[in-house]
């Protein structure tokens, strides 16, 4: 197992079918990041013994196949209906539960979350 350095973090991948997470089509935000907790939790015990029993590999993280992901914006929130209904769900997805995703119709904006007015 490879123990890939973050700057002054280190994170132990599973093996590569424990460390899978399946994304279904009724996950959103909150559930995903609750998947992916669960996921970094047993990584992280699994490092604490590879690092105790002196059986970790440290590699240098590659800075040029890493990835960032910005922060999520409230004003990016707001549902375009010309994209796909495919683009349109995974907005609301995305924006579940805070911030929500938001629509206008007839000039009135409406929060996803409880379909009423914000």
């Amino acid at each position: 197992m490879k123990i890939t350095v973050l700057e002054t973090c280190a994170y132990t991948p599973r093996e590569l079918s424990d460390a899978l997470c399946e994304i279904l089509e009724s996950d959103n935000t909150e559930t995903l990041s609750n998947k992916l907790a669960n996921l970094g939790g047993k990584a992280l015990v699994d490092a604490l013994e590879l690092i105790e029993n002196d059986k970790a590999i440290f590699v240098p993280q590659n800075h040029e196949e890493a990835t960032f992901t910005k922060m999520l914006e409230k004003k990016k929130s707001y549902i375009k209906f010309e994209l796909s209904a495919r683009r349109c769900l995974n907005k609301i997805r995305a924006y579940n539960t805070n911030p929500v995703a938001k629509m206008v119709i007839d000039d009135v904006s409406y929060d996803t979350a409880n379909n009423s007015k914000p």
